[in-house]
């Protein structure tokens, strides 16, 4: 199989916002050998990491746009994620009793 050259796999890379499965396709290639030139070539890995980025930066701004728009599900997302140090919490508790029975409950975070 031909390496396509690095100029081809940054924009494949780029255009298909770092999923290497999309890219591979994009260039004709198998996501084992993309991988493998990724690993050996410290620009590509940059150019992978950006791309990442840049799907994770577009991401939070739809988050965003979802929570000026009042979906609650997105405020509880954000919160639960974001402001976890104001009470926005939800954890698993797991307790034994005497006779070695597991009760697992659930918090929201809401202690009162």
């Amino acid at each position: 199989m031909k390496k396509p050259a690095r100029g081809e796999i940054i924009e494949a890379v780029a255009k298909s916002c770092g999923i290497m499965t999309d890219a591979a396709k994009k260039l004709n290639v198998s996501r084992q050998s993309l991988w493998e030139w990724i690993k050996k070539d410290e620009i590509l890995k940059k150019e992978v990491s950006e791309a990442k980025e840049s799907l994770k930066d577009f991401a939070e701004s739809k988050l965003l746009e979802n929570i000026k728009n009042n979906d609650t599900t997105s405020i509880i997302f954000a919160l639960k994620t974001l402001a976890k140090d104001r009470g926005y919490v939800e954890r698993q508790e797991i307790a034994f009793d005497k006779d070695m029975q597991i009760n697992v409950g659930y918090s929201d975070g809401d202690e009162g």
